[in-house]
């Protein structure tokens, strides 16, 4: 087994990487994240409004601090190097930190305010994430709230890499899960919908194995409502139904549905939003596979601001009940 290095050994590394921080500027990091973005150095600097040389010295001074080469230099432009890209992602998250300790302190001076970034399933957005967002707007006027929908997989890279505070889905599969904390907030049932006038919808007794040849719009592979539809079919011994389509998108997968004979799978509460629209009918069958219930997904090693706990105050309320709406003393 090996020895642990003698303290001073241990001191003078710390020193050392204390010394390297320490030369480290939030306008180098701005800088390194405006060229990758553009391109190029010209570009760069005058997005920053600093000369072409003041530019060119920050980054050298960055690229010896971390005693590596961020870019090499074409006539088209800079390319980043490995070391770039990654320099690049650190920075990302540093700068949001930054950005996110400042808007802090002057929420303690201030009152709640600041900016949060929400991602959230598609399947929270027509209810608990609009309810909860029209009551903060209207509570919190100074709070800037932006809101990203995607697939929970996708969210999760998201809110690793610091582009989001908060996250309502699902872990189910995630990786490092330990350094995730995680909240339920919701269970949620499915249903098997069609267009409106689907001549399976007045059909009496219908059963998932009457649906085993009809043409489906599916969830794309990994999808907590694809995994249930393949579970419901495995379980009767049957194949997947035929799906010409597959989508991620909940509102390509409706108007496909409206203007086509597939049918397909939503949850309860996009089910609802679009039949109050008349856009999805209720096929009568049921499926007998569930989903995970969504929840409060945050980073258990990353600290909140005050308006992004506001924020998850008032979700867990709306979830807790569709129609009593948060009291002024949630904050």
């Amino acid at each position: 087994m090996d020895k642990p290095p003698p303290p001073d050994a241990l001191l003078q590394g710390r020193r050392w990487l204390s010394s390297r921080t320490a030369r480290l500027k939030p306008q180098q990091l701005m800088l390194l994240n405006r060229i990758l973005e553009l391109g190029t150095m010209h570009r760069a600097a005058e997005a920053l409004h600093m000369s072409q040389p003041a530019a060119t010295k920050l980054l050298q001074d960055l690229e010896d601090a971390l005693q590596s080469p961020l870019f090499t230099r074409h006539a088209r432009g800079m390319e980043p190097t490995a070391a770039g890209l990654r320099a690049g992602q650190h920075a990302k998250f540093v700068l949001a930190e930054l950005e996110r300790m400042a808007q802090d302190v002057a929420g303690l001076r201030e009152g709640i305010s600041g900016s949060v970034r929400i991602g959230a399933v598609m399947a929270a957005v027509p209810k608990l994430i609009v309810e909860a967002l029209a009551h903060l707007a209207a509570r919190y006027p100074s709070m800037q709230i932006t809101l990203l929908t995607d697939t929970s997989d996708t969210l999760l890279r998201g809110l690793r890499a610091g582009e989001m505070d908060v996250m309502v889905g699902r872990i189910v599969g995630a990786e490092e899960v330990d350094r995730l904390r995680y909240e339920p907030l919701a269970e949620e049932r499915l249903i098997v919908v069609a267009a409106c006038d689907h001549p399976l919808r007045d059909v009496p007794s219908l059963t998932m194995e009457d649906l085993a040849h009809e043409s489906w719009v599916l969830p794309v592979p990994g999808a907590p409502a694809r995994r249930a539809i393949e579970s419901a079919f495995h379980a009767l011994g049957m194949r997947v139904p035929s799906h010409p389509v597959q989508a991620a998108s909940m509102i390509a997968t409706a108007t496909l549905m409206q203007h086509s004979r597939m049918i397909g799978v939503v949850p309860d509460s996009i089910y609802r939003y679009f039949s109050e629209l008349g856009v999805l009918a209720q096929l009568p069958v049921h499926l007998p596979a569930g989903i995970e219930p969504y929840g409060l997904v945050t980073m258990a090693d990353r600290p909140l601001s005050a308006a992004a706990e506001t924020v998850m105050s008032v979700l867990r309320q709306m979830a807790r009940s569709d129609d009593a709406a948060p009291s002024d003393h949630d904050s």
